[in-house]
């Protein structure tokens, strides 16, 4: 049986031999980062809603993937107070039913929970943004992650036009222009 541990944010912090076997990555790609941030069979928004739903819920939650080629895995996921336990077992039965998609789409086209919560997140950090500075930090810190963009304008309307009021990612050039 493969075991795994996930902080409260979803990230792992622990993997056994065995569940880096079954998954199919060696424990140094998969510590401190998201399952199914790193494993492109598991990027489905599925998988991080058996997640969220296991650390809101605060009930133990299961589901089955299917890595490729066709091995199918069941999740069984337990939450405690630092985070949560996953048990990874090999199933048997026909790997095309209930099985996660193979090919994965690209992950600016997935808004699923990690999306919501980043939202959330960003809600309460700008609660605390000094200046419009702070501002667009903040939104690029959670925005980023959550959605994929490689560059962020705020704008704000003057006299009816569009004017930046800050960026992160862009040339200064650009932004002249």
């Amino acid at each position: 049986m493969g075991c795994c541990a996930l902080d409260l944010d979803g990230r792992l912090t622990y993997i056994n031999p065995a569940g880096a076997e079954l998954v199919g990555a060696g424990a140094a790609s998969l510590l401190g980062k998201r399952p199914w941030e790193v494993l492109l069979w598991l990027h489905d928004p599925v998988f991080e809603d058996r997640y969220r739903e296991a650390a809101v819920s605060r009930q133990p939650t299961a589901f089955t993937a299917r890595r490729p080629p066709d091995i199918r895995l069941s999740f069984q996921l337990y939450l405690h107070d630092s985070g949560i336990s996953v048990h990874i077992t090999p199933t048997g039965g026909d790997p095309s039913a209930t099985a996660a998609k193979a090919a994965a789409p690209s992950p600016a086209g997935l808004v699923g929970a990690t999306g919501l919560y980043h939202l959330t997140h960003l809600a309460t950090a700008l609660a605390e943004a000094v200046g419009v500075q702070d501002v667009v930090e903040l939104a690029a810190d959670q925005i980023v992650p959550a959605f994929g963009p490689e560059a962020l304008a705020l704008l704000a309307v003057d006299d009816g036009r569009l004017r930046i009021t800050g960026y992160r990612g862009y040339s200064p050039e650009l932004m002249d222009r």
